[in-house]
């Protein structure tokens, strides 16, 4: 099957029976799920002998699953950075000190280098 008769069987599958308006509403959200769906490895992998809509609705519901999971254990490790982050800064007693935590919890979060010097720079106009 290819990518865009997966892609087309993986969307009758799923949203068959929701509303127009609510598949209008996050129509761009559905298409990344079902882009991200079909490009999951284990979905290429059909076996000869399984009914193909069974298979394929299992195969979402494992990827849905492995899929909050990760996304819950993102999350998680979110809360930690931020939770150490609030515990620096509330124990900075300098303001380079503060400045530091600051710009290491940005860089943390995903900030760049360019990013970062921007900052730091933005701390020094505010003396």
């Amino acid at each position: 099957m290819s990518s865009k008769q997966l892609k087309q069987r993986l969307e009758t599958l799923l949203f068959a029976d929701i509303a127009s308006f609510w598949l209008d509403l996050y129509r761009q959200k559905y298409r990344e799920l079902v882009d991200e769906l079909s490009q999951w490895e284990l979905i290429q992998n059909q076996p000869d002998d399984d009914d193909e809509d069974d298979w394929l609705l299992l195969q979402a519901i494992a990827f849905l699953t492995h899929k909050i999971d990760t996304l819950q254990n993102q999350l998680l490790k979110l809360d930690t950075d931020h939770r150490r982050f609030v515990e620096r800064l509330s124990h900075a007693e300098l303001k380079a000190e503060r400045e530091f935590h600051i710009l290491d919890y940005a860089y943390i979060l995903g900030a760049d280098r360019i990013q970062l010097k921007k900052e730091s720079r933005g701390f020094s106009a505010l003396v």
